[in-house]
């Protein structure tokens, strides 16, 4: 619960790297399991959509590689 109210305050811009996040109270581990929440919260929709974005891309990448390879061990 505390994760979604922490990507509720972000906004649609940010709420700012400076400015004053709630991850000292929301979530409880921010440096752990709710990175994307604190990412989120502090940069906003469009932040979380560019870190979505850059799994994505991470994941395409990698299906290519392997797609790619010549052997099934590398693959």
């Amino acid at each position: 619960m505390q994760s979604l109210i922490a990507v509720g305050s972000g906004g649609f811009h940010r709420r700012g790297l400076d400015g004053e996040p709630a991850k000292a109270v929301l979530p409880a581990e921010a440096h752990t399991d709710f990175i994307f929440a604190v990412i989120c919260e502090e940069l906003g929709f469009i932040g979380g959509v560019i870190v979505l974005t850059l799994f994505a891309v991470y994941a395409w990448r990698g299906m290519r590689a392997a797609l790619e390879s010549v052997d099934p061990f590398s693959a």
